[in-house]
């Protein structure tokens, strides 16, 4: 039963993006860690952590140019009920 069930839940791989997100580095290393200690594919959170940081990258440059709701949406890729967690990750 230990080898199945662990003692605290299991990170996902939002919570090593968001940890990033928010510039949060022993969250996001520690959230890294436990991901690899459960089997994550070190290309996979390579991978994720890559189109993390590129959504962060075009909100960014959408707000820079302007562009709010659906477009700024549109342009970074992302659902709107994400924007405001995302916009508060890019504007750190």
């Amino acid at each position: 039963v230990i080898d199945v069930v662990s003692s605290s839940r299991i990170e996902s791989i939002f919570d090593l993006t968001d940890a990033i997100g928010k510039k949060d580095q022993i969250l996001a290393l520690t959230s890294l860690a436990r991901l690899l200690e459960n089997g994550q594919s070190e290309i996979g959170a390579l991978m994720m952590t890559h189109r993390h940081l590129k959504i962060l990258i075009r909100l960014k440059e959408g707000l820079r140019d302007g562009l709010s709701g659906q477009k700024l949406c549109a342009a970074a890729g992302i659902p709107p009920f994400f924007l405001t967690k995302y916009k508060a990750q890019a504007d750190m």
